[in-house]
């Protein structure tokens, strides 16, 4: 083999060593900085509880001693995924959807509004068990306002009890979300949402 052979071969490998070692480092560093999920909490009459945020809470659906301590959080607002309401002096949405089918478009639309209203409000987002419905809704936020990865999304659904066996088509809606939330009219307010404060 010629030298100049070796030398190139010599290089190339060095180059592929450097490449591979970079590429390793970025992904221990976002490994090592994953985004945290939401914070599991403890709030009697509510199963589930997890806060987001200052501002953005999540969990299963509360007994009336549940909406009283929610109020006594702070929360003002309730988002009812599944269609029932009652009222205790607190502002309720329903945004009702069916626990087998992923949101429509304005419905993320509607939700994230509310989320972005100012002044701010302390807002309560949950369906039956906390973890399919809401699990998307809070997915969504969490890509759209938050850069997060559909994967990681996906990991914070799981760790609130998301039933992926009964509902596969849920993970791959949040997989899909990026393209939906880059390609909905409904949704175009929101796409730069993640780099503003």
């Amino acid at each position: 083999m010629s030298s100049r052979r070796v030398a190139a071969m010599a290089l190339a490998l060095y180059f592929t060593a450097v490449a591979v070692g970079c590429s390793s480092h970025h992904k221990q560093t976002l490994a090592v900085n994953p985004p945290a999920f939401a914070e599991k909490g403890y709030v009697p009459g509510v199963s589930d509880f997890g806060r987001i945020n200052d501002f953005l809470y999540r969990g299963a659906q509360p007994k009336d001693e549940g909406v009283e301590q929610l109020k006594k959080l702070g929360i003002d607002t309730i988002i009812d995924l599944r269609g029932e309401l009652q009222s205790l002096g607190m502002r309720f949405i329903n945004l009702p959807g069916s626990g087998w089918a992923t949101p429509k478009d304005e419905e993320i639309a509607k939700f994230f509004s509310l989320v972005r209203e100012r002044p701010r409000r302390k807002i309560f987002i949950h369906c039956w068990l906390g973890g399919d419905r809401s699990g998307m809704f809070i997915a969504a936020y969490r890509i759209a306002f938050e850069g997060w990865s559909p994967q990681h999304a996906i990991q914070e659904m799981r760790s609130f009890h998301y039933l992926h066996f009964w509902h596969p088509n849920m993970a791959r809606w949040v997989e899909r979300f990026p393209d939906l939330l880059a390609q909905s009219p409904q949704l175009a307010p929101f796409r730069r949402m993640s780099t503003q404060p």
